[in-house]
């Protein structure tokens, strides 16, 4: 496993606690590839303060279509993140975001390939070198945009694998990989399991995002379908699904209202 460090990690003179809240610690990491899909790079946001060894929640962060696993790297999401544990907003998670190739049929919201090696690839490489939770219980996927899409499909098609799953500014209706499969295979509690699902999209979102996400809240609430949702500040960007990420991991991981 070749590993470059991104960004400096803070040194601290004293203990680690003493560290600066905005410390940011990101790895950029290359995964061991599979038969299904080969060698992808994933950038890992490291909590402040974990010693390594007390076994924390994983999320699988799916980014959009014109992003990469760099994304932590050129936003503020590391330093939100860093913010909100020292604050005691959120708990302390092992954030993951895979490479999605346009290129290939991987994009996050792609193909059932690259859903099976998030799920029985990455998942159990994180596992073998971080000290993460079990599956399901300890796994959560959440994704933006086109990823967002792409964590619904995970949790469409393999809702026993994970514990939640939250889509974020996602334009899943008007796909055309698997158009309006939610509402046909979504109409009972059952049908979602035990998975803990999340909507979010932003009010000044693009207006086809908007009418998706309000459309698909009122079928799983005609339906009784337990989920989260919210309709954040803001719109189709990091900046604004910052504090998305954070309400979901408050709400759908640590299981806050």
């Amino acid at each position: 496993m070749r590993r470059r460090i991104l960004l400096p990690l803070i040194v601290c003179l004293t203990t680690v606690v003493a560290c600066s809240p905005t410390s940011r610690r990101l790895d950029h990491v290359t995964s061991p590839g599979s038969a299904i899909v080969p060698i992808v790079d994933y950038a890992l946001h490291v909590p402040p303060n974990w010693d390594g060894k007390a076994r924390i929640p994983l999320v699988l962060l799916l980014h959009d279509a014109k992003d990469g696993e760099s994304v932590l790297e050129r936003s503020d999401i590391g330093v939100l993140l860093d913010e909100a544990y020292h604050l005691g907003r959120i708990p302390p998670v092992l954030v993951v975001i895979p490479r999605g190739d346009p290129a290939r049929k991987d994009r996050p919201g792609g193909s059932a390939a690259y859903r099976d090696w998030l799920l029985n690839d990455l998942v159990p490489h994180i596992q073998g070198a971080y000290a993460v939770a079990a599956c399901p219980d300890g796994c959560h996927v959440m994704g933006v945009a086109q990823g967002g899409y792409g964590a619904l499909r995970v949790a469409l098609h393999a809702p026993q694998r994970i514990a939640s799953v939250t889509s974020i500014s996602a334009p899943f209706e008007r796909n055309k990989l698997e158009p309006n499969e939610f509402y046909v295979r979504w109409k009972r509690p059952a049908d979602v399991g035990l998975t803990r699902l999340g909507l979010a999209w932003g009010r000044s979102d693009r207006s086809r995002i908007i009418e998706d996400n309000v459309r698909f809240h009122e079928h799983l609430a005609e339906n009784r379908i337990p989920h989260e949702h919210l309709a954040f500040e803001g719109g189709h960007d990091w900046d604004s699904w910052g504090p998305a990420i954070e309400w979901a991991l408050r709400t759908l991981v640590a299981g806050a209202r």
